[in-house]
Protein backbone atom coordinates (compact mmCIF):
# COMPACT_ATOMS: atom_id res chain seq x y z
CA UNK A 1 0.00 0.00 0.00
CA UNK A 2 2.92 2.10 1.09
CA UNK A 3 4.87 1.90 -2.61
CA UNK A 4 1.19 2.34 -4.68
CA UNK A 5 0.56 5.98 -2.77
CA UNK A 6 4.44 6.80 -2.87
CA UNK A 7 3.80 5.84 -6.75
CA UNK A 8 0.39 7.83 -7.46
CA UNK A 9 2.31 10.52 -5.88
CA UNK A 10 5.26 10.90 -7.67
CA UNK A 11 3.08 10.39 -10.98
CA UNK A 12 0.83 13.81 -9.32
CA UNK A 13 4.26 15.58 -8.92
CA UNK A 14 5.69 14.89 -12.33
CA UNK A 15 2.41 15.66 -13.81
CA UNK A 16 2.44 18.94 -11.82
CA UNK A 17 5.61 19.84 -12.88
CA UNK A 18 4.91 19.05 -16.45
CA UNK A 19 2.00 21.46 -16.34
CA UNK A 20 4.38 24.12 -14.81
CA UNK A 21 7.15 23.65 -17.61
CA UNK A 22 4.37 24.00 -19.90
CA UNK A 23 3.23 27.02 -18.38
CA UNK A 24 6.41 28.55 -18.49
CA UNK A 25 7.38 27.68 -21.73
CA UNK A 26 3.58 29.49 -23.07
CA UNK A 27 4.37 32.75 -21.20
CA UNK A 28 7.61 33.15 -22.46
CA UNK A 29 6.41 32.47 -26.09
CA UNK A 30 3.72 34.42 -25.46
CA UNK A 31 5.99 37.35 -23.90
CA UNK A 32 8.78 36.78 -26.75
CA UNK A 33 5.81 37.50 -29.18
CA UNK A 34 4.85 40.76 -27.82
CA UNK A 35 8.18 42.27 -27.37
CA UNK A 36 8.85 41.20 -30.96
CA UNK A 37 5.96 43.44 -31.99
CA UNK A 38 6.89 46.39 -29.82
CA UNK A 39 9.93 46.41 -31.38
CA UNK A 40 8.58 46.06 -35.00
CA UNK A 41 6.50 48.32 -33.86
CA UNK A 42 9.03 51.31 -33.21
CA UNK A 43 11.51 50.24 -36.07
CA UNK A 44 8.51 51.27 -38.35
CA UNK A 45 8.14 54.63 -36.33
CA UNK A 46 11.95 55.83 -36.56
CA UNK A 47 12.71 54.60 -39.55
CA UNK A 48 9.87 56.59 -41.00
CA UNK A 49 11.08 59.63 -39.74
CA UNK A 50 14.48 58.68 -40.05
CA UNK A 51 13.52 58.92 -44.08
CA UNK A 52 11.52 61.63 -43.24
CA UNK A 53 14.46 63.91 -42.55
CA UNK A 54 16.94 62.67 -44.77
CA UNK A 55 13.94 63.38 -47.42
CA UNK A 56 14.70 66.72 -46.69
CA UNK A 57 18.01 67.14 -48.36
CA UNK A 58 16.46 67.32 -51.85
CA UNK A 59 14.35 70.35 -51.35
CA UNK A 60 16.97 71.62 -49.01
CA UNK A 61 19.45 71.70 -52.34
CA UNK A 62 15.99 73.20 -54.42
CA UNK A 63 16.14 75.95 -52.44
CA UNK A 64 19.93 76.83 -52.30
CA UNK A 65 20.89 79.77 -54.64
CA UNK A 66 24.16 79.72 -56.64
CA UNK A 67 25.73 81.33 -54.23
CA UNK A 68 24.41 78.35 -51.71
CA UNK A 69 22.21 80.99 -49.69
CA UNK A 70 19.09 78.79 -48.63
CA UNK A 71 15.98 80.48 -49.31
CA UNK A 72 14.19 80.32 -45.96
CA UNK A 73 10.44 80.87 -47.06
CA UNK A 74 10.64 77.71 -49.32
CA UNK A 75 12.31 75.52 -46.81
CA UNK A 76 9.76 76.62 -44.26
CA UNK A 77 6.82 75.21 -46.94
CA UNK A 78 9.20 71.64 -46.56
CA UNK A 79 8.73 71.61 -43.21
CA UNK A 80 5.56 72.38 -42.86
CA UNK A 81 4.70 69.98 -45.27
CA UNK A 82 6.91 67.20 -43.22
CA UNK A 83 5.23 67.93 -40.49
CA UNK A 84 1.24 67.50 -41.51
CA UNK A 85 2.28 64.20 -43.25
CA UNK A 86 3.83 62.84 -40.48
CA UNK A 87 1.38 63.04 -37.62
CA UNK A 88 3.73 62.11 -34.75
CA UNK A 89 5.85 64.43 -35.41
CA UNK A 90 5.14 67.59 -33.06
CA UNK A 91 7.53 70.09 -34.96
CA UNK A 92 10.11 70.00 -37.73
CA UNK A 93 13.03 72.06 -38.11
CA UNK A 94 16.74 72.59 -40.12
CA UNK A 95 19.25 73.89 -37.84
CA UNK A 96 23.21 74.69 -39.05
CA UNK A 97 26.52 73.93 -37.61
CA UNK A 98 26.31 77.48 -35.15
CA UNK A 99 22.81 76.31 -33.87
CA UNK A 100 20.83 79.12 -35.45
CA UNK A 101 17.42 77.32 -36.53
CA UNK A 102 17.45 77.94 -40.15
CA UNK A 103 13.54 77.60 -40.73
CA UNK A 104 10.86 75.83 -38.64
CA UNK A 105 7.55 74.08 -39.15
CA UNK A 106 5.76 76.07 -36.26
CA UNK A 107 6.21 79.82 -36.26
CA UNK A 108 6.76 79.88 -32.55
CA UNK A 109 9.96 77.70 -33.30
CA UNK A 110 10.85 79.74 -35.96
CA UNK A 111 11.24 83.11 -33.61
CA UNK A 112 12.62 81.60 -30.50
CA UNK A 113 14.82 78.77 -32.32
CA UNK A 114 14.93 74.79 -31.61
CA UNK A 115 15.49 74.16 -27.79
CA UNK A 116 17.50 71.33 -28.02
CA UNK A 117 19.37 69.29 -24.98
CA UNK A 118 23.29 70.81 -24.45
CA UNK A 119 25.64 69.22 -26.34
CA UNK A 120 23.28 67.08 -28.54
CA UNK A 121 23.75 68.98 -31.68
CA UNK A 122 27.56 68.87 -31.65
CA UNK A 123 27.41 65.08 -31.15
CA UNK A 124 25.14 64.70 -33.87
CA UNK A 125 27.13 66.99 -36.16
CA UNK A 126 30.77 65.00 -34.61
CA UNK A 127 29.23 60.75 -36.33
CA UNK A 128 31.53 59.83 -38.64
CA UNK A 129 28.89 58.65 -40.32
CA UNK A 130 25.45 60.38 -40.63
CA UNK A 131 22.72 58.31 -38.37
CA UNK A 132 19.22 58.98 -36.85
CA UNK A 133 20.13 60.01 -33.22
CA UNK A 134 17.52 60.75 -30.72
CA UNK A 135 18.14 62.87 -27.79
CA UNK A 136 17.27 63.09 -23.90
CA UNK A 137 13.34 63.55 -23.33
CA UNK A 138 13.08 67.46 -22.53
CA UNK A 139 10.29 69.57 -21.62
CA UNK A 140 8.56 70.33 -24.73
CA UNK A 141 8.34 74.65 -25.68
CA UNK A 142 4.84 74.11 -26.99
CA UNK A 143 3.21 71.90 -24.73
CA UNK A 144 5.71 71.46 -21.72
CA UNK A 145 4.87 67.68 -22.22
CA UNK A 146 8.29 65.29 -22.48
CA UNK A 147 9.05 65.17 -25.96
CA UNK A 148 12.15 63.81 -27.81
CA UNK A 149 14.08 65.26 -30.79
CA UNK A 150 15.46 62.78 -33.54
CA UNK A 151 18.16 64.78 -35.99
CA UNK A 152 19.83 63.44 -38.80
CA UNK A 153 22.72 65.55 -40.38
CA UNK A 154 22.33 66.51 -43.89
CA UNK A 155 25.00 67.69 -46.56
CA UNK A 156 24.28 70.51 -48.68
CA UNK A 157 26.33 71.93 -51.89
CA UNK A 158 30.41 72.10 -50.93
CA UNK A 159 30.96 71.54 -47.38
CA UNK A 160 28.05 72.97 -45.43
CA UNK A 161 26.10 71.12 -43.58
CA UNK A 162 22.92 71.12 -41.58
CA UNK A 163 20.80 69.17 -38.86
CA UNK A 164 17.27 68.14 -39.65
CA UNK A 165 15.13 67.60 -36.15
CA UNK A 166 12.09 66.58 -35.75
CA UNK A 167 10.31 66.55 -32.29
CA UNK A 168 8.51 63.39 -31.14
CA UNK A 169 6.46 63.82 -27.68
CA UNK A 170 7.12 61.08 -25.28
CA UNK A 171 3.52 59.66 -25.77
CA UNK A 172 4.34 58.66 -29.26
CA UNK A 173 6.95 56.25 -28.22
CA UNK A 174 4.67 54.99 -25.45
CA UNK A 175 1.89 54.41 -27.76
CA UNK A 176 3.75 52.13 -30.23
CA UNK A 177 4.92 49.75 -27.74
CA UNK A 178 1.69 49.94 -25.73
CA UNK A 179 -1.20 47.93 -27.80
CA UNK A 180 2.08 44.78 -26.82
CA UNK A 181 1.81 45.02 -23.71
CA UNK A 182 -2.32 44.98 -23.66
CA UNK A 183 -2.35 40.52 -23.00
CA UNK A 184 0.21 40.64 -20.72
CA UNK A 185 0.97 42.44 -17.67
CA UNK A 186 4.23 43.65 -18.96
CA UNK A 187 6.19 46.06 -18.54
CA UNK A 188 8.25 47.64 -21.18
CA UNK A 189 10.86 50.26 -21.68
CA UNK A 190 12.23 51.94 -24.25
CA UNK A 191 15.77 53.13 -23.99
CA UNK A 192 19.14 54.75 -25.84
CA UNK A 193 21.85 52.32 -26.06
CA UNK A 194 23.53 54.46 -23.19
CA UNK A 195 20.49 53.44 -20.74
CA UNK A 196 18.63 56.16 -20.97
CA UNK A 197 15.20 55.54 -20.28
CA UNK A 198 13.01 57.79 -23.23
CA UNK A 199 9.68 56.24 -22.38
CA UNK A 200 7.87 53.26 -20.49
CA UNK A 201 4.61 51.21 -20.61
CA UNK A 202 2.94 51.58 -17.89
CA UNK A 203 4.39 55.01 -17.24
CA UNK A 204 7.20 55.87 -15.33
CA UNK A 205 7.26 59.56 -15.35
CA UNK A 206 10.28 60.21 -12.41
CA UNK A 207 12.33 57.92 -14.43
CA UNK A 208 12.14 59.44 -17.77
CA UNK A 209 15.25 60.60 -18.58
CA UNK A 210 17.33 58.51 -16.12
CA UNK A 211 19.03 55.64 -16.30
CA UNK A 212 17.05 52.68 -14.74
CA UNK A 213 18.48 50.94 -11.66
CA UNK A 214 20.33 47.91 -13.08
CA UNK A 215 19.21 44.65 -11.05
CA UNK A 216 21.55 42.96 -9.21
Amino acid sequence: TGLFVLAVLLAAWLQLERAERAAVTASEDLVTQQLAGAESNLNRLLMGVDLALASLASPLAATQDGRGEIDHSLLKAALEQLDETRLEIADAAVVDSGGRTLAAALPATARRGVALPPGFAEAVFAQPVAQLSVSAPVASAHSAEPSVFLARVLQLAGSQRVLAVAEMPVGVLSSVVGPAADPLPLAITIERDDGLLLASVPPNDPHIGHHLPQPP
